[in-house]
């Protein structure tokens, strides 16, 4: 009843015998202090739960051969490896020409040694936010004033730092905030303010989360939120399908120039 169940209520329903009779309610606040004594059998099912979820969460997905930088410092200020993947995995999974994500979903704020494995939990970690991924039609211009709310605010370390898939951007960190994106190429050709696209991104994003009101001018939602993948399960499939027995993750998306 409590937040963090610092409280729960006891209710206590009487039923009338008589026909047609009102039943009485009582319900009690009850604060849950160490002075509870507690449930052994409410107390030997949570445990087996908790076994079976460590269980699940420890689960290796992939073996990493290289250093995983997921640090706040770094995917909200710069391109990342982790930022990278993760994009690129969103990608390919709705298939379409871009994607664009917020790098405020990524949360984990740790580096990943390498030699060691990724598991279950550490994907929820990095990603513990169920965000839906939409699939959008949207003109060259509705997707550069997207980009340019993306990098308004750098240098500060803000969720609204883009992590992109399927283009090249460059960019100008000292300009006047909304004038900063210099150059933004498309499968090789330049960004045509025209021309309608297809991008992949949240539906956080898309509702103008962390800055991005820009694509609520998009021309056509493709995929909504009720149709669309839960990101942290894309990235855990792309982790598994990586080739080998071991799953190696030793050929990082590298840094685009």
């Amino acid at each position: 009843s409590g937040a963090d169940c610092r409280s729960a209520s006891w209710v206590e329903v009487w039923r009338p015998v008589e026909p047609h009779g009102k039943a009485t309610v009582r319900v009690q606040l009850v604060e849950l202090t160490s002075e509870v004594p507690e449930d052994p059998v409410v107390k030997s099912t949570l445990e087996s739960f908790e076994d079976l979820l460590s269980e699940k969460l420890s689960t290796p997905l992939c073996h990493l051969c290289e250093d995983l930088d997921v640090c706040t410092s770094t995917v909200r200020t710069r391109e990342s490896a982790v930022g990278n993947l993760v994009v690129d995995a969103m990608r390919a999974a709705v298939g379409t020409e871009v994607g664009l994500l917020n790098s405020g979903a990524l949360r984990a704020d740790v580096m990943y040694a390498s030699g060691g494995s990724l598991t279950v939990k550490d994907a929820l970690d990095i990603l513990p936010l169920e965000d839906v991924i939409v699939t959008l039609r949207l003109s060259g211009a509705v997707l550069r004033a997207a980009l340019e709310a993306g990098l308004c605010r750098f240098p500060a370390q803000e969720g609204r730092f883009p992590l992109v898939s399927g283009m090249r951007v460059t960019a100008d960190a000292g300009g006047p905030p909304g004038n900063r994106i210099k150059e933004v190429l498309i499968g090789g050709d330049e960004l045509d303010d025209e021309r309608l696209y297809t991008l992949a991104c949240t539906e956080y994003m898309l509702h103008g989360g962390d800055g991005y009101s820009p694509l609520q001018d998009c021309q056509a939602v493709l995929v909504d939120a009720e149709n669309g993948q839960i990101l942290p399960e894309i990235f855990k499939h792309a982790l598994l399908q990586l080739p080998g027995q071991r799953r190696s993750l030793d050929g990082l998306p590298e840094l685009r120039p």
